[in-house]
């Protein structure tokens, strides 16, 4: 039972996140808050060994990828690939399902999640090759970066190149998202 309030919390709360983080390219502290304070007393009968060190690492291990997203972008790496909201929702997921629902596997559950959503994000550049591949733009390899647009929302896109008259813009598209996608991934392979 546990498991299963555990699985509808975290499908609920990081589908809240992602639908805030498309809209408004913000997700609310007080999401992670809630999320934590209802995981703490399902953590507690489940709370073991292979838990704990599940929560720690992967803490650690998200913290570690905002900060190196921090580094580069003080040297100029001006698009978010992993933000504070992505962090905060590996931890809070992490606190939430140390471990495996069902069928387990020799892998943190929210380390699954992390990995999935990650081979779940490099769809995009392939999306977006096969779009200028139809729109006739072949140019490798800003195929697989950008699409052209004539205007734009900067709220919904970066500049990626100006190249006189054509500018090139790459989708913002919140990493949350894929985490999403990762969580239910995970949560059907755990069946």
């Amino acid at each position: 039972m546990i498991d299963l309030i555990a699985v509808i919390v975290s499908i609920v709360f990081l589908g809240y996140a992602t639908y805030s983080d498309i809209k408004s390219r913000r997700v609310s502290n007080w999401v992670w808050r809630i999320m934590v304070l209802i995981a703490i007393p399902l953590l507690i009968p489940r709370l073991n060994a292979y838990t704990a060190v599940s929560i720690v690492f992967m803490s650690l291990f998200a913290l570690l990828l905002y900060y190196m997203g921090l580094f580069l972008q003080r040297f100029g790496f001006k698009h978010g690939l992993y933000g504070g909201a992505d962090a905060k929702a590996l931890i809070s997921l992490s606190i939430m399902m140390p471990e495996w629902p069902v069928k387990s596997y020799p892998i943190f559950f929210s380390l699954s999640v992390l990995l999935i959503a990650s081979l779940a994000a490099l769809m995009v550049p392939l999306a977006l090759f096969i779009y200028n591949m139809k729109n006739g733009m072949r140019k490798l390899p800003d195929a697989f970066l950008a699409i052209e647009k004539e205007e734009f929302d900067e709220r919904k896109y970066w500049v990626y190149k100006k190249e006189g008259a054509k500018t090139l813009v790459t989708p913002k598209i919140p990493f949350i998202l894929f985490i999403f996608i990762g969580l239910v991934i995970s949560l059907i392979l755990s069946l």
